[in-house]
């Protein structure tokens, strides 16, 4: 058996920062034009290499190798991530407010993730001919022998999302850029999937300001997930025998569901659960194979 303890600290420059650019310099009343970095040019989305981030995290890992028809493997990863990038073409979906201030817009990244566990396991029943617990008959020890059990399960916080005002409230030729006001304690003891998170928490920011709420704050549901099998080997001859395989997936059938209404300016769906499902719901199958 063998622990790995890791503390795992990297930094990044040229991150991606994309969003709109050439909007205004500054928020404030009037045409957005006039304000902008080159008035004879429209705003137009850019991708650029001007970002920074870094990763600190805690890693430990138990394992045990195989012996006795038995092993296993338990990971935990206690992290933190942040950036002012949004991903590639903004894949992780937020964008900086002020396009010229990346920095400002530092935060947690899409991609910070505190709490991942994981734990997978196999186990031979040790019962059958050559293992401990034999009736001394070949054929009773044909019938019992030779199964074997495995599981997965893993369990880790949701994706970060950010609350935003979608309305362009700083005025400087963009939408969806803007982070709502933090005016109170956005936590919930008791989430439910129509009220995710206390919508009363958040405000529009004040006519030609930007918001003052963090980037990535919310996070979407835990991830909880358990995989299992159960084989049934049956010996032929050497290396040639049959496999049956009765595999479950996600067998405690917990549902996963994706993002909550993040935009103030919807209070239709605002802090609210609308997507379906993003996990498939419990999966039994049953297989056979030969192995030669």
């Amino acid at each position: 058996m063998s622990v790995v303890a890791l503390v795992n600290i990297e930094s990044g420059a040229c991150t991606n920062v994309g969003g709109e650019y050439n909007t205004a310099l500054t928020p404030g009343p009037g045409d957005t034009q006039p304000r902008a970095l080159y008035p004879y040019s429209v705003p137009t989305y850019y991708d650029r290499s001007v970002g920074t981030g870094n990763y600190n995290a805690l890693q430990v890992q138990l394992d045990k190798r195989y012996t006795n028809g038995f092993t296993f493997q338990i990971a935990y990863t206690w992290s933190k991530a942040e950036a002012e990038d949004d991903g590639w073409f903004g894949v992780e979906g937020t964008v900086v407010q002020n396009p010229y201030d990346p920095a400002a817009s530092r935060g947690l990244s899409g991609t910070n993730v505190p709490h991942v566990f994981t734990a997978n396991g196999l186990y031979e029943l040790p019962i059958g001919k050559g293992k401990s617990f034999s009736t001394g008959n070949s054929v009773a020890d044909y019938v019992l022998g030779n199964w074997q059990l495995n599981s997965i399960f893993t369990f880790r916080n949701g994706q970060p999302f950010t609350i935003i005002d979608g309305a362009d409230i700083a005025n400087i030729g963009n939408t969806g850029y803007e982070r709502a006001n933090l005016v109170g304690n956005p936590k919930l003891s008791n989430k439910t999937k129509s009220e995710w998170f206390n919508t009363a928490a958040y405000a529009i920011p004040a006519q030609y300001t930007y918001g003052d709420g963090g980037r990535n704050t919310q996070q979407y549901q835990r991830w909880i997930n358990v995989d299992m099998s159960v084989i049934r080997s049956f010996p032929i001859k050497d290396q040639f025998h049959f496999e049956f395989r009765a595999e479950g997936f996600n067998l405690a059938n917990h549902p996963i569901f994706g993002e909550p209404g993040n935009d103030l300016n919807a209070p239709s769906t605002f802090g609210s659960v609308q997507t379906n499902q993003a996990n498939l719901n419990r999966i039994l199958q049953v297989s056979g194979k030969l192995v030669f």
